[in-house]
C-alpha cells in the first residue's frame, strides 16, 4: 500500500511540474543577458563558417551589429512554428534594413525532423539564417527545453539584452513589433 501511495505522490508531482506556466520553466527571462551560442546552418551543416552567434548580430563588438535580434525556436512537428515563419518573415523584410535581424533555430534532434524543417523552410522561402541545434544545452538555458512552449521567441537589443520572451503565438506579432519599433530608434 505504501507503494501506491508513493507512486501517487510523485505522479501528482510530476502533474503539477508539467502544468507550471512556460515563464516558470524559462531559464532566460526578461532582462537577462542572453547566453551566446552559434548554431549551425541548417542547410549546410558541415559549413564550419555558417555558425550564427549571438553575439556576431549583438553585444560587444558583433561582426554583422544590430540594434535587434528575434531568437525563435522551431520544431517540424510544431503547428504553431509553422504559423510564425510568415511573421517573421514579414518582420524581417519590414525592418531588416532599420537594423532587425531574424535567427530562426530548429530544435529538432533526430535527422528527419531536419528534413521535414529543411522542406518546409525552403517551400516559405525565409529572408534570415535559419539554424540547426548543435547542442540541446541552447534550448535548456533559453526555454528549460521542453517542446510544450513552442514557438518560444526572444527580442534581444543591440546590448545582447533580452527585452521580450513570447511563447506561443497568440498576439506574437504586435508585441514583437511594439518592441521592435522601439529598438530600433
Amino acid at each position: 500500500m505504501t507503494r501506491v501511495k508513493i507512486f501517487g505522490f510523485l505522479f501528482a508531482v510530476f502533474n503539477l511540474f508539467l502544468s507550471l506556466p512556460g515563464d516558470l520553466l524559462s531559464k532566460v527571462k526578461e532582462g537577462d543577458i542572453a547566453p551566446d551560442y552559434g548554431p549551425r546552418d541548417l542547410f549546410d551543416p558541415e559549413n564550419r563558417d555558417k555558425e550564427y552567434w549571438i553575439s556576431s548580430y549583438v553585444g560587444e563588438n558583433p561582426r554583422e551589429p544590430k540594434k535587434a535580434l528575434v531568437l525563435s525556436f522551431f520544431a517540424s512537428y510544431c503547428k504553431p512554428c509553422k504559423k510564425e515563419v510568415p511573421i517573421l518573415i514579414e518582420l524581417q523584410k519590414q525592418y531588416g534594413h532599420l537594423g532587425l535581424q531574424v535567427l530562426l533555430v530548429v530544435i529538432d534532434t533526430e535527422p528527419e525532423g531536419w528534413e521535414k524543417s529543411k522542406e518546409f523552410l525552403q517551400e516559405q522561402k525565409p529572408n534570415f539564417p535559419c539554424a540547426r541545434l548543435r547542442v540541446s544545452k541552447m534550448a535548456e538555458d533559453y526555454f528549460g527545453g521542453g517542446t510544450k512552449d513552442l514557438p518560444a521567441m526572444f527580442v534581444i537589443d543591440g546590448a545582447r539584452k533580452v527585452r521580450k520572451v513570447i511563447k506561443g503565438l497568440d498576439g506574437a506579432k504586435g508585441s514583437v513589433e511594439k518592441i521592435i519599433k522601439n529598438l530600433l530608434q
